[in-house]
């Protein structure tokens, strides 16, 4: 559903998001953010991973106190990637661990309290780590043998070296326990970005190492545009339909039984089966997809389908994405982050976006939902994590000095002022050619680039790693043949033509 003034706004059952904490702990970009609850101190806690080549733990007693700065844990490069490991006491992992992975294609392991020290260093992959997911439930039980066994922990890993890896605990390695690299995910084209764990690999899988059943299901996503299902370390299901790099991915909670049926002004969507498993996924196309795991859905043998929902509104990059159901209203909501200075609020059900959130900062990178209050959690280009709720904003005088506390009414103020001032400057910069001054005190229109005068110097950014590519372009020039002498001086893939004219045309407007 194409954004509009009415559904940028909340629904009357939808409270509004607002700005609540600004959190400052880094020195340069947020790239990964990712929330818990500690079941032994009961606080939620959040991890947020940055450019500084660090990644900071937080946490607060319940929703109304302020985040408590914890630990430090140091990496090497970028890191782009945290995630918590749930606690698994049967497993001798008590307090869970944290894991954080950086350019330098190392995944680092700590303890929660240490942060001096991994307790393990994992180097199977030779690239940046893009993406880690940890299973979420790792004390789930299983029956075995008319017997109940815990589940080992288990999490995957995504990296530009063209694989993802499923990791799984071995409580008999070593005194303590290790990570092995149990399956290694194969036939990407390009780097991986997303991951999921659907279903974990079984006791007996891990123990025996059974060839076929038992091995687990898993999602990931590339930046060759596709996304691929394993079982185990077998290719089993291709969706396609993204019209560039896929980035994020996120699994669906199921609906409330039983849950609202959609309304007739929705009833050009298709419906969805009772029990029906989904997931969803962010596009450097500007889309979010809403995807089924049903084999019925599937066209052919190894065709996922094709999407069952497309929820458009971001003007720019869909970096991440979190779902959840709201807790007293049941509702499906999903959250997203992008290139655009936003973060979206959705029901992914009925395809309606519920409320846009300008934020201070050009990317946001990534999102996340505290599991108890439901407050979102982002990180920022401008290297600090916000917190936006729905509950009444502080009333506090005092100010918080961006350390944790509720921001006071003035610096909530100024927060909003940056973000307008954000969006603003953005619109700005994208729609007006630069005006400079002549010798003789007279504004010259347009902009230099190598020694001649445009009207526009748009900046493509066709890599994480590298410096952005200037295109020069004026008025009434061919889109097209801008974009494909563009594309050949540079040496880019032919497919990269449209995209950068649909990119032109949405700087410039429709010419």
């Amino acid at each position: 559903m194409a954004a509009s003034t009415e559904a940028e706004s909340c629904s009357k059952q939808d409270a509004a998001f607002h700005l609540t904490h600004v959190l400052r702990g880094h020195t340069s970009d947020v790239r990964s953010v990712a929330t818990t609850l500690d079941t032994l101190s009961g606080r939620e806690a959040l991890l947020s991973g940055s450019r500084d080549e660090t990644a900071t733990y937080w946490s607060r007693s319940s929703s109304s106190a302020s985040f408590d700065k914890g630990a430090t844990f140091r990496g090497r490069r970028f890191c782009n990637a945290v995630c918590f490991v749930p606690p698994s006491p049967a497993f001798g992992l008590p307090r869970g661990q944290v894991l954080m992975g950086n350019l330098d294609s190392q995944i680092r392991c700590f303890e929660p309290l240490r942060s001096d020290k991994p307790i393990q260093t994992l180097s199977d992959h030779w690239d940046n780590i893009s993406v880690l997911k940890a299973h979420d439930c790792p004390q789930r039980l299983s029956e075995e043998r008319g017997e109940q066994q815990a589940q080992p922990p288990v999490f995957m890993s995504g990296s530009w070296d063209t694989t993802a890896r499923v990791w799984v605990w071995d409580p008999t390695e070593s005194c303590s326990g290790k990570w092995k690299s149990k399956f290694v995910l194969r036939g990407h084209d390009a780097a991986v970005w997303g991951v999921q764990i659907l279903e974990p690999p079984t006791t007996a899988a891990v123990e025996e190492g059974h060839a076929d059943a038992g091995q687990g299901r898993y999602l990931t996503s590339s930046a060759d545009m596709f996304i691929r299902l394993f079982h185990g370390e077998t290719l089993h299901t291709v969706y396609a339909g993204h019209q560039d790099v896929v980035r994020s991915l996120a699994c669906l909670p199921p609906l409330p039984t039983p849950h609202k049926q959609l309304e007739d002004r929705h009833a050009c969507l298709p419906p969805l089966y009772d029990n029906e498993q989904l997931f969803a996924s962010t596009s450097n196309d500007g889309t979010i997809r809403i995807w089924s795991l049903d084999p019925r859905r599937s066209v052919c043998q190894g065709n996922g389908g094709d999407a069952l929902r497309l929820l458009k509104g971001h003007t720019s990059l869909v970096y991440d994405l979190a779902a959840y159901i709201q807790h007293d209203a049941k509702a499906p909501r999903l959250v997203s982050s992008g290139e655009d200075g936003t973060l979206r609020v959705w029901n992914w059900l009925s395809n309606e976006l519920l409320q846009t959130v300008h934020v201070p900062a050009v990317s946001v990178w990534s999102i996340a939902v505290l599991p108890e209050s439901q407050d979102l959690v982002v990180g920022c280009s401008d290297g600090l994590v916000r917190v936006y709720s729905i509950r009444p904003a502080s009333a506090s005088a005092a100010d918080s000095n961006l350390e944790g506390a509720a921001l006071s009414e003035s610096e909530a103020a100024d927060q909003a002022a940056k973000a307008q001032e954000v969006q603003h400057r953005a619109t700005i910069e994208a729609r007006q050619p630069a005006t400079e001054m002549s010798g003789e005190g007279e504004q010259v229109q347009g902009e230099l680039f190598q020694g001649k005068r445009y009207d526009f110097v748009l900046q493509i950014d066709v890599s994480d790693h590298a410096d952005p590519l200037s295109l020069p372009i004026n008025r009434g020039e061919d889109r097209q043949k801008v974009a494909s002498d563009f594309v050949a001086l540079h040496k880019l893939p032919e497919g990269y033509v449209e995209r950068i004219v649909e990119f032109i045309n949405l700087v410039l407007g429709s010419s």
